[in-house]
């Protein structure tokens, strides 16, 4: 009540003081301060969610609170009567109650932490501070009597459980002051800062208050490097809460300042040193490969940095191992690693440039950059460019480039433009731009376009374009339209248009219209077909290829020579959509053959009533055997 009801005549500040002490408790007063710190042992048993003031009666408020565990095993939470003889494993982590209490002196506010000390009769209610101690809100719970009456005995309660709760150490502060102006001078002759930040981070994770607790452990995660050694076991225990809760990044940042604290004085190999590499690898591995496939890897590799030994089997797949656990394999097992030329081309190939630049530092003289690892470079769909400038800067102007490489700087969909420009800018006319990768880049879906008109500009005519090239372009499913045009336009009628080039555009499913259509502008003329482009225009006849392509090759088939056969067998393969692209086959003017089981099954389809008229109306229609 003293403490409730603010006291403000001192032998009644002395009663409150006296109310809250147990035999387990030590407190602290000074002669010039009202304030007293007390610190003893008790159990963190749930936080304030929600505070809502009784309209009906100004002194009472509710107050919603989350039990954790300990607090719903020690009966706390009204609907956990039935949970005593439950162990911890049975009940959920957290349970929400309302309690109503009367009005405080101090606001209870969101956040606040229900706690009870250790031989101590009643829950207090707490608010973390910032330098490092909880301030007492509410000193005695006084709705404990109305749930379970006078004679309840918690101290028993608490000795019957199983596992017993964490015992954890508290430092609260009671003052009649303005809490703001206490600048922890007081505190801190009582206990150092980062013991009480640790204290306070434990409390805080009991109870799930992550937001606080994580706020305590990023200013520590963010301590320059020089930190003296005694902090190593706060920021252990700190790593671990922030792993257990998954909060990964933090973890990194703790665990990486351990390894820097210990290296100050230990050596790589030092079990200290490598059982933090080890937490950190396992950091790693958990963030970004959490599934099973990531988890297969990480026993191996965790004991590959414990052991300083190597297995080649880690690295067949290279691209399930994380770069920042390869960078630790490297660096604290560089003397038993052998970078082989197969190696180094998948490392190039699948990893980023961070993990290169730790390969050089680490192996440099060991390294050899053959033309094969260069085109490995070039081939990263990620991060090709850094990567070559890598080796770039490694070699200089006797790296080796390949036409492979050339090729897989045009085929890279992500980085070809700015990798052909590298190559360029390196080699400028003594870059052997050959038949073979003309085609690779007009089959560039993303960046084909800009790639060819990088080299038109930079060959002009000594660019080979062939019959093989106008071909990729017209299978080309995203610029291919554009890329053609541009070929067309560089040799405009020197360029033939023949049936593998349409057979491409009609089997080309996103703009293979518009690219026959370019096709017939180009050779209108002497535009050729065959049975087999009719064959694939009648398959693919489907909602995302449409009639277009079918109606625009019977145009260019000639009215002199049947329809063949085959191709109502194409449509007839194709179910529903068949008898529609049969249709437009029987709307042709020029002769028909059909097949004689096509016309017997047609009777049976659901529109072919109107597909036998088409072939009765037919002038020039002959049906033969069936294939």
């Amino acid at each position: 009540m003293y403490h409730t009801h603010r006291a403000t005549k001192r032998h009644d500040k002395i009663y409150a003081l006296l109310g809250m002490s147990t035999e387990d408790v030590s407190i602290d007063t000074w002669d010039d301060m009202e304030i007293a710190v007390i610190k003893g042992n008790g159990y963190s048993l749930g936080r304030v969610s929600q505070v809502e003031l009784d309209n009906s009666r100004p002194d009472m408020q509710h107050v919603d609170i989350e039990f954790n565990q300990t607090g719903q095993l020690l009966g706390l939470e009204s609907l956990t009567k039935g949970h005593l003889s439950l162990s911890c494993s049975e009940i959920p982590k957290m349970s929400s109650t309302r309690w109503t209490l009367p009005a405080s002196a101090k606001p209870i506010r969101e956040g606040d932490v229900v706690c009870r000390f250790d031989q101590g009769l009643k829950p207090c209610i707490v608010r973390a501070c910032n330098n490092g101690y909880f301030s007492i809100i509410m000193m005695t719970v006084s709705s404990w009597q109305s749930l379970f009456g006078d004679d309840v005995d918690i101290s028993d309660r608490v000795n019957s459980l199983t596992p017993k709760p964490t015992l954890l150490d508290f430092i609260l502060v009671w003052d009649w002051e303005e809490t703001s102006t206490i600048n922890g001078t007081a505190i801190s002759c009582i206990e150092s800062e980062i013991n009480r930040d640790y204290k306070m981070a434990l409390i805080l994770d009991e109870v799930e208050n992550y937001n606080e607790a994580t706020r305590i452990i990023d200013g520590y995660a963010k301590m320059p490097g020089s930190m003296n050694a005694s902090i190593l076991p706060y920021l252990e225990r700190y790593a671990q809460l922030c792993q257990d809760h998954q909060i990964w990044d933090q973890a990194e940042q703790l665990v990486s300042q351990m390894i820097q604290i210990r290296r100050q004085t230990l050596n790589l190999r030092h079990p200290d040193v490598l059982n933090d590499v080890v937490s950190l690898g396992s950091i790693y591995i958990n963030q970004c490969s959490p599934d099973e496939l990531g988890q297969i890897y990480k026993d191996g590799v965790l004991d590959s940095i414990k052991t300083g030994s190597l297995d080649a089997s880690l690295f067949c797949d290279m691209m399930y191992i994380d770069e920042r656990v390869f960078s630790l394999l490297l660096e604290y097992n560089s003397d038993s690693f052998l970078v082989t030329e197969t190696w180094l081309e998948s490392t190039c190939r699948y990893y980023g440039p961070a993990l290169i630049k730790s390969l050089f530092n680490v192996k440099r003289s060991k390294i050899v950059i053959s033309e094969s690892v260069v085109s490995s470079a070039v081939a990263n769909s990620q991060h090709a460019p850094e990567i070559f400038k890598i080796l770039l800067d490694e070699m200089g102007d006797k790296i080796l480039i390949s036409n492979k490489a050339v090729d897989f700087a045009a085929r890279n969909e992500e980085h070809g433009e700015e990798l052909m420009r590298m190559l360029l800018d390196l080699r400028g006319s003594e870059l052997e731009i050959s038949d073979a990768t003309t085609q690779t880049v007009v089959t560039n879906s993303k960046l084909g376009v800009r790639v060819l008109k990088m080299l038109l500009d930079h060959k002009g005519a000594q660019l080979v374009i062939s019959e093989y090239t106008v071909w990729g372009a017209a299978s080309n499913r995203g610029c291919g339209l554009e890329v053609l045009q541009l070929l067309f336009d560089h040799k405009g009628a020197d360029l033939p248009v023949t049936i593998d080039m349409v057979m491409a555009a009609t089997i080309n499913e996103l703009t293979g219209v518009e690219i026959l259509n370019l096709l017939i502008e180009h050779k209108r003329d002497s535009f050729p077909v065959c049975e087999k482009t009719l064959e694939m225009a009648a398959y693919y006849y489907n909602h995302h290829f449409g009639p277009e392509r079918l109606k625009l090759l019977l145009q260019y088939w000639r009215k002199d020579i049947p329809l063949p056969e085959r191709v109502f067998i194409s449509a007839k393969s194709i179910y529903e959509m068949g008898i529609e692209a049969i249709k437009i086959l029987l709307e042709w003017e020029g002769p028909v053959m059909i097949p004689e089981d096509i016309v017997r099954a047609i009777r049976l389809w659901r529109y072919g009533a109107e597909v036998a008229r088409l072939l009765r109306d037919h002038k020039s229609i002959e049906v033969v055997p069936a294939i």
